[in-house]
Protein backbone atom coordinates (compact mmCIF):
# COMPACT_ATOMS: atom_id res chain seq x y z
CA UNK A 1 0.00 0.00 0.00
CA UNK A 2 2.91 2.32 0.98
CA UNK A 3 4.50 1.84 -2.07
CA UNK A 4 1.20 2.56 -4.40
CA UNK A 5 1.47 5.67 -2.60
CA UNK A 6 5.11 6.56 -3.15
CA UNK A 7 4.57 5.77 -6.99
CA UNK A 8 1.37 7.94 -7.31
CA UNK A 9 3.01 10.46 -5.33
CA UNK A 10 5.96 10.36 -7.69
CA UNK A 11 4.19 10.20 -11.04
CA UNK A 12 1.70 13.45 -10.04
CA UNK A 13 5.07 15.44 -9.23
CA UNK A 14 6.88 14.52 -12.44
CA UNK A 15 3.66 15.22 -13.85
CA UNK A 16 3.63 18.54 -12.56
CA UNK A 17 7.01 19.36 -13.15
CA UNK A 18 7.01 18.75 -17.05
CA UNK A 19 3.63 21.22 -17.17
CA UNK A 20 5.50 23.51 -15.25
CA UNK A 21 8.79 23.72 -17.36
CA UNK A 22 8.16 22.45 -20.78
CA UNK A 23 4.04 21.97 -21.13
CA UNK A 24 2.93 24.42 -24.06
CA UNK A 25 -0.57 25.19 -23.46
CA UNK A 26 -0.69 27.91 -26.10
CA UNK A 27 -2.12 30.57 -23.82
CA UNK A 28 0.00 33.59 -22.65
CA UNK A 29 -0.22 34.40 -18.65
CA UNK A 30 -2.19 37.56 -19.88
CA UNK A 31 -4.97 35.23 -21.55
CA UNK A 32 -5.21 32.85 -19.02
CA UNK A 33 -5.44 35.31 -16.28
CA UNK A 34 -8.23 37.52 -18.37
CA UNK A 35 -10.39 34.15 -19.03
CA UNK A 36 -10.77 33.99 -15.31
CA UNK A 37 -11.36 37.60 -14.38
CA UNK A 38 -14.06 37.28 -17.34
CA UNK A 39 -15.70 34.06 -15.56
CA UNK A 40 -15.34 36.27 -11.71
CA UNK A 41 -16.53 39.39 -12.61
CA UNK A 42 -18.84 40.88 -10.30
CA UNK A 43 -22.22 41.87 -11.65
CA UNK A 44 -23.81 44.29 -9.00
CA UNK A 45 -22.90 45.02 -5.74
CA UNK A 46 -25.28 43.75 -2.92
CA UNK A 47 -26.92 46.45 -1.07
CA UNK A 48 -26.39 49.11 0.35
CA UNK A 49 -23.66 48.97 2.59
CA UNK A 50 -21.15 47.36 -0.32
CA UNK A 51 -22.04 50.59 -1.85
CA UNK A 52 -20.77 52.42 1.04
CA UNK A 53 -17.97 50.55 1.05
CA UNK A 54 -17.52 51.43 -2.80
CA UNK A 55 -17.86 55.18 -1.88
CA UNK A 56 -15.62 54.93 1.48
CA UNK A 57 -12.48 53.00 -1.15
CA UNK A 58 -13.72 56.04 -3.92
CA UNK A 59 -12.90 58.91 -1.57
CA UNK A 60 -9.78 57.68 0.08
CA UNK A 61 -8.15 58.25 -2.82
CA UNK A 62 -9.31 61.79 -3.82
CA UNK A 63 -8.01 64.75 -1.86
CA UNK A 64 -9.90 66.66 0.55
CA UNK A 65 -9.48 69.72 -1.20
CA UNK A 66 -10.82 68.58 -4.52
CA UNK A 67 -14.40 67.55 -3.35
CA UNK A 68 -16.98 69.39 -1.18
CA UNK A 69 -17.00 68.84 2.22
CA UNK A 70 -19.59 67.16 4.65
CA UNK A 71 -20.60 64.47 2.70
CA UNK A 72 -22.47 61.76 3.25
CA UNK A 73 -24.16 58.89 1.73
CA UNK A 74 -28.20 58.38 1.85
CA UNK A 75 -30.05 55.24 0.43
CA UNK A 76 -33.17 56.23 -1.28
CA UNK A 77 -36.51 55.26 -0.62
CA UNK A 78 -37.57 53.85 -3.18
CA UNK A 79 -41.05 54.21 -2.54
CA UNK A 80 -40.83 57.59 -2.39
CA UNK A 81 -41.32 58.87 -6.30
CA UNK A 82 -40.85 62.86 -5.48
CA UNK A 83 -37.21 62.02 -3.63
CA UNK A 84 -36.10 59.62 -6.62
CA UNK A 85 -37.16 62.14 -8.98
CA UNK A 86 -35.13 64.86 -7.67
CA UNK A 87 -32.56 63.44 -7.60
CA UNK A 88 -32.28 61.27 -10.68
CA UNK A 89 -34.92 62.11 -12.56
CA UNK A 90 -36.05 58.66 -12.84
CA UNK A 91 -39.92 57.97 -13.22
CA UNK A 92 -39.50 54.36 -13.18
CA UNK A 93 -37.94 52.07 -10.38
CA UNK A 94 -39.50 48.82 -11.30
CA UNK A 95 -36.01 47.69 -12.51
CA UNK A 96 -33.86 49.15 -9.36
CA UNK A 97 -32.97 46.95 -6.37
CA UNK A 98 -31.50 50.18 -4.44
CA UNK A 99 -30.64 53.78 -5.14
CA UNK A 100 -27.81 55.55 -3.19
CA UNK A 101 -26.51 58.78 -3.25
CA UNK A 102 -23.07 60.93 -1.80
CA UNK A 103 -23.64 64.58 -1.42
CA UNK A 104 -22.59 67.59 0.30
CA UNK A 105 -24.76 68.37 3.72
CA UNK A 106 -23.35 72.17 3.87
CA UNK A 107 -24.42 74.65 1.41
CA UNK A 108 -25.69 74.60 -1.86
CA UNK A 109 -22.67 72.94 -3.89
CA UNK A 110 -23.16 71.39 -7.25
CA UNK A 111 -21.97 67.87 -6.37
CA UNK A 112 -23.83 64.37 -6.48
CA UNK A 113 -22.86 60.81 -6.88
CA UNK A 114 -25.42 58.44 -7.44
CA UNK A 115 -24.97 54.61 -7.00
CA UNK A 116 -27.80 52.81 -8.70
CA UNK A 117 -28.10 48.69 -8.08
CA UNK A 118 -30.72 46.90 -10.47
CA UNK A 119 -32.92 43.99 -10.74
CA UNK A 120 -31.68 40.95 -12.54
CA UNK A 121 -32.25 41.19 -16.09
CA UNK A 122 -33.08 45.01 -15.95
CA UNK A 123 -31.72 47.10 -18.99
CA UNK A 124 -29.44 48.67 -17.91
CA UNK A 125 -28.33 50.64 -20.46
CA UNK A 126 -32.00 52.19 -20.87
CA UNK A 127 -31.75 53.24 -17.36
CA UNK A 128 -28.22 55.00 -17.61
CA UNK A 129 -30.01 57.09 -20.35
CA UNK A 130 -32.75 57.83 -18.84
CA UNK A 131 -30.33 59.20 -15.58
CA UNK A 132 -28.65 60.97 -18.26
CA UNK A 133 -31.51 62.69 -19.86
CA UNK A 134 -33.63 63.44 -17.14
CA UNK A 135 -31.55 64.12 -13.91
CA UNK A 136 -31.59 68.34 -13.18
CA UNK A 137 -27.76 69.25 -13.24
CA UNK A 138 -29.22 73.00 -11.38
CA UNK A 139 -31.09 70.79 -8.86
CA UNK A 140 -29.76 72.92 -5.94
CA UNK A 141 -31.69 76.08 -7.99
CA UNK A 142 -28.64 78.82 -7.14
CA UNK A 143 -26.15 76.42 -8.66
CA UNK A 144 -25.51 74.11 -11.67
CA UNK A 145 -23.35 71.07 -12.21
CA UNK A 146 -20.94 71.41 -15.30
CA UNK A 147 -20.36 68.05 -16.29
CA UNK A 148 -22.37 64.35 -15.93
CA UNK A 149 -20.61 61.25 -16.41
CA UNK A 150 -22.59 58.18 -16.01
CA UNK A 151 -20.59 55.16 -16.38
CA UNK A 152 -21.71 51.39 -16.01
CA UNK A 153 -20.28 48.85 -13.18
CA UNK A 154 -21.57 45.09 -14.52
CA UNK A 155 -25.02 45.34 -14.14
CA UNK A 156 -24.54 48.99 -11.95
CA UNK A 157 -24.62 52.33 -12.46
CA UNK A 158 -22.25 54.93 -11.32
CA UNK A 159 -23.31 58.94 -11.96
CA UNK A 160 -21.50 61.70 -11.15
CA UNK A 161 -22.31 65.35 -11.81
CA UNK A 162 -19.95 68.39 -10.82
CA UNK A 163 -17.42 70.99 -11.64
CA UNK A 164 -15.77 69.12 -14.57
CA UNK A 165 -12.66 68.62 -12.94
CA UNK A 166 -14.10 67.27 -9.88
CA UNK A 167 -16.38 64.91 -12.11
CA UNK A 168 -13.71 63.63 -14.11
CA UNK A 169 -11.72 62.87 -10.61
CA UNK A 170 -14.40 61.10 -9.13
CA UNK A 171 -15.05 59.23 -11.74
CA UNK A 172 -11.45 57.73 -12.41
CA UNK A 173 -11.27 56.84 -8.96
CA UNK A 174 -14.74 55.44 -9.02
CA UNK A 175 -13.79 53.73 -12.36
CA UNK A 176 -10.11 52.01 -10.17
CA UNK A 177 -12.80 51.09 -7.39
CA UNK A 178 -14.67 49.01 -9.92
CA UNK A 179 -12.22 47.33 -11.24
CA UNK A 180 -10.38 46.16 -8.24
CA UNK A 181 -13.94 44.54 -7.66
CA UNK A 182 -13.25 42.61 -10.91
CA UNK A 183 -16.88 44.85 -12.59
CA UNK A 184 -17.24 44.82 -16.05
CA UNK A 185 -16.76 48.30 -17.12
CA UNK A 186 -18.53 49.94 -20.06
CA UNK A 187 -17.71 53.60 -21.87
CA UNK A 188 -18.98 56.06 -19.72
CA UNK A 189 -21.75 58.44 -21.10
CA UNK A 190 -20.59 62.26 -20.68
CA UNK A 191 -22.55 65.48 -20.87
CA UNK A 192 -21.37 68.92 -20.05
CA UNK A 193 -24.29 71.49 -19.43
CA UNK A 194 -24.34 74.84 -20.59
CA UNK A 195 -23.66 77.40 -17.66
Amino acid sequence: MKKKIAILLITAMLTGMVTACGGNTDRSSDEVQTQTQDAEAMVHLENAEEVSAFFDEMYANIPTDQIPSAITTTELDLQDADVVSYNTGLTDVSQIAGISISESMIGSVAYSVVYIRTQEGADVEQIRQNLMDNVNPAKWICVTAEKQIAGRFGDDIFFVMAAADTADLVYGEALKVAESRNMTVAEPLEMTNPM
